[in-house]
């Protein structure tokens, strides 16, 4: 969605349409989950728009950054990843360099230590570069909120999912034991203390247990832990397996602007789910909808009312996991926000027909 328009430059329409549009995505971290999700995954779609993108590491050192700012004029366009540039770099941002497309998803005016503090540093930071920026991407509608001060152009690209052709939740065997799933990094992992009570509560049903796809082993009493050294193939069969997904998180300031990846996965696969009550999970629920995609619990004790909802209730699960589907196959499917961001790109370079 775009919230606002912007007169295009004249530099900007003397792109020519009969050659492809040359972008320059450029990166601190090209081997990044982010990386990968908001940028790298839509480079051979993009072709198909007559878009090429080229990926650049920007260096650490004032220098190196000096001279990827100079090649960035033999392009049309810059899609930049996050970063905040120095103030002594970011005045080399002139009238020359070619529009720039700022991509973020993450709440950069503050640090993601310590719950998310805010800082006065990154806040200028993050307003210099937007204000030098065309368009800003922003994951999420709350992470919209907070260029829109300093950008005349916002659009909002939600993280795209790989779809599974499937059309309805798939019914489990009703000899087989219900499977809960967490799945996530070394970083997020801790999160799971948060629920620590309620799934210990859990113990007593021997008819389910946790799968834990991660980093370490965890355990959590009586209650049957299938820890599994994180893959892409374990998490693979995870989600084409297990019944209910899990996602804890804490309410900061930070964590609110975020929509955890696990939950687009979990709901990609017709999967229900539960989370915390927290920013985009609520969105993602549909919490204030009739027909809900998830569950959001507010503390402990709704963590384990919904726990035991679910795990006892197959039609709830059904029901849920095919509104997470289709919610994600009209909202979140590549082939649509490929589409979004190639018009994006064309209206930023006056090629919009």
């Amino acid at each position: 969605m775009i919230f606002s328009a912007n007169t295009m430059t004249e530099k900007r329409s003397q792109v020519q349409a009969s050659r492809p549009i040359r972008i320059i995505a450029i990166t601190r971290k090209p081997e990044s989950p982010s990386f990968e999700h908001r940028i790298t995954r839509y480079r051979k779609g993009l072709t198909e728009y007559g878009i090429e993108l080229t990926f650049q590491t920007l260096p650490r050192s004032v220098r190196g950054q000096w001279q990827v700012l100079k090649d960035m004029r033999r392009y049309d366009g810059v899609w930049w990843h996050r970063h905040l540039l120095s103030p002594w770099v970011s005045t080399r941002l002139h009238k020359e360099t070619p529009p720039i497309v700022f991509d973020f998803d993450d709440p950069l005016v503050y640090s993601a230590r310590g719950g998310g503090q805010h800082s006065w540093s990154r806040q200028i930071l993050f307003s210099r570069m937007l204000r030098r920026s065309s368009v800003a991407l922003a994951a999420s509608k709350s992470l919209a909120d907070l260029a829109l001060p300093f950008c005349p152009s916002v659009v909002e690209i939600p993280m795209a999912v790989d779809i599974p052709t499937r059309v309805e939740s798939p019914v489990r065997a009703t000899n087989k034991r219900l499977e809960l799933l967490w799945l996530g990094t070394e970083k997020t992992q801790p999160y799971l203390d948060l629920i620590r009570r309620p799934l210990m509560d859990l113990g007593y049903r021997k008819d389910v247990k946790l799968r834990l796809v991660a980093h370490k082993p965890m355990t959590f009493g009586d209650l049957e832990v299938d820890f599994r050294p994180w893959s892409a193939n374990e998490q693979t069969m995870a989600l084409q397996a297990c019944d209910i997904g899990l996602c804890p998180m804490p309410d900061t300031v930070w964590t609110r602007g975020k929509c955890p990846y696990k939950v687009l996965q979990y709901m990609a696969h017709a999967m229900p789910w539960i989370g915390s009550a927290v920013g985009e999970n609520r969105i993602m629920a549909g919490s204030n909808l009739k027909e809900q995609r998830g569950l959001c619990a507010s503390s402990n004790d709704q963590w384990m009312q919904m726990l035991v909802q679910l795990t006892q209730d197959a039609n709830l699960r059904r029901t849920l996991g095919n509104q997470s589907y289709k919610y994600v196959a009209g909202n979140h499917c590549r082939s649509i926000l490929i589409n979004r961001l190639a018009k994006t790109w064309r209206n930023v370079l006056g090629q919009e027909k």
